[in-house]
C-alpha cells in the first residue's frame, strides 16, 4: 500500500476504475476486511483492503443501483436501485438467496413507481426496512424475507432511513424536505422535523445515539439532541457549497464526516462545529459529485465513491 500524506486525519491508499460509471454507494463488511461500491454501472463490485482491483462483482440489477448494505451479523449484503428490486446475497461466496419485491408488479407498473433509494437494518437485524418512491416504507422480516408492512410516510421520495441504536426510533429523510421519526416497532409517527429547504438525502443517529445529524440539497447541516423520543434542535450551519450526499459518524459521537455534490469531503468537530478537515481534488480527493461515504468499524480506513467514476480507499487517523 502506498500513502500520500494528504493531510492530518486522511491519507489516499487506491484509487478504483471498476465502476466505469457514476458510484452512488459504498460500504464496509462488519469485519472491515471486505467493502463493496455499485451504480450506474448496474453492477456491485467486492473489494478487499489487500488488492488493487475488485475481488468479485454481481450483475443482478438492470438499473442504477442506489444503495447497498451489509448486516453486522456478516451474514448478509444487500442492495438495492432504479429497476425496485432489493437483493440479497449471502457474505460468503455472494450466492444470492432472497429477491424481495414490492407488493406490485415491477414488470407493468409505472417507472416513476419503481425505484428504491435507501436501505436500513434494525439493531436486532430482524427488519430490512426499504425507503422507496412516492414516500413508501417498506418493511422485511430477514427471517423468510416476506414483505409484512408497506407504510406510505411521506409526499416525497424517501432518500435515507436510519434506526436509532438502541432500536427505539427509526428516521426517515425525503425529497419533501421533512424528516419523518417513527416508532421503531410500531412504525407509527411520532415527530416530523422541518427546516430542510430541500430534499434531505441523509440522515444519521450518533453511535451513542444522543445526536441525530440531517444533510441535504441544501448544504445544510442539522445536528439534533435526542432527549427520549424527542428531537430538539440544535445546530445548523451552511456545511457546503452544494448539497451533502451523504454523512458517515468514524465510530466515535463527537466527529462526522459529509461528503458533497461540491467535491469535498469534511470532517467536523461537533463539540465546536468546525470542519477540521477538508479534502477536494487538489489533495488527490475527487472530482465530481461524491455521492457515498463509509468507515470500517475499527476505525482505520473510509471509502468514497463519485460521479467520477471513482471508490477511494482512505487510511484514517
Amino acid at each position: 500500500m502506498t500513502q500520500s500524506v494528504l493531510s492530518k486525519r486522511f491519507s489516499l491508499l487506491r484509487s478504483f476504475t471498476e465502476n466505469k460509471e457514476n458510484a452512488y454507494a459504498v460500504a464496509f463488511s462488519s469485519d472491515g476486511k471486505t467493502f463493496a461500491a455499485g451504480g450506474g454501472l448496474r453492477a456491485v463490485f467486492i473489494y478487499d483492503l489487500l488488492n488493487d482491483k475488485a475481488i468479485g462483482g454481481l450483475a443482478d440489477h438492470s438499473q442504477s443501483i442506489y444503495s447497498i448494505k451489509y448486516s453486522k451479523n456478516g451474514m448478509w449484503f444487500f442492495s438495492t436501485g432504479r429497476d425496485g428490486k432489493v437483493l440479497v446475497y449471502d457474505t460468503k461466496q455472494y450466492d444470492k438467496i432472497a429477491d424481495l419485491l414490492p407488493e406490485f408488479d415491477l414488470s407493468t407498473a409505472h417507472p416513476q413507481q419503481i425505484p428504491n433509494y435507501s436501505l436500513a437494518l434494525s439493531p436486532d437485524e430482524n427488519i430490512l426496512a426499504v425507503g422507496g418512491s412516492g414516500g413508501v416504507l417498506r418493511l422485511y422480516k430477514t427471517t423468510d424475507w416476506s414483505l409484512f408492512k408497506i407504510i406510505p410516510l411521506h409526499k416525497g421520495n424517501i432518500r435515507s432511513i436510519c434506526f436509532s441504536p438502541n432500536g427505539e426510533l427509526v428516521a426517515t429523510g425525503s425529497s419533501d424536505n421533512t424528516v419523518i421519526i417513527s416508532d421503531a416497532q410500531t412504525f407509527e409517527p411520532i415527530q416530523t422535523l422541518e427546516g430542510h429547504g430541500d430534499s434531505v438525502f441523509s440522515t444519521l443517529f450518533s453511535p451513542d445515539g444522543k445526536l441525530f445529524a440531517t444533510g441535504g440539497k441544501d448544504a445544510r447541516l442539522r445536528i439534533w439532541s435526542v432527549e427520549g423520543r424527542n428531537l430538539i434542535p440544535k445546530v445548523k450551519i451552511i456545511a457546503h457549497t452544494f448539497a451533502i450526499k451523504s454523512m458517515c459518524f468514524p465510530n466515535n459521537s463527537y466527529e462526522l464526516i459529509t461528503v458533497s455534490q461540491d467535491k469535498t469531503i469534511k470532517l467536523w468537530d461537533l463539540n465546536f462545529m468546525k470542519a477540521i478537515e477538508s479534502i477536494d481534488k487538489h489533495l488527490e480527493g475527487h472530482s465530481f459529485t461524491i455521492n457515498s461515504v463509509d468507515v470500517s468499524h475499527d476505525n482505520n480506513y473510509m471509502v468514497t465513491g463519485s460521479d467520477d467514476k471513482l471508490v477511494k480507499l482512505w487510511k484514517l487517523s
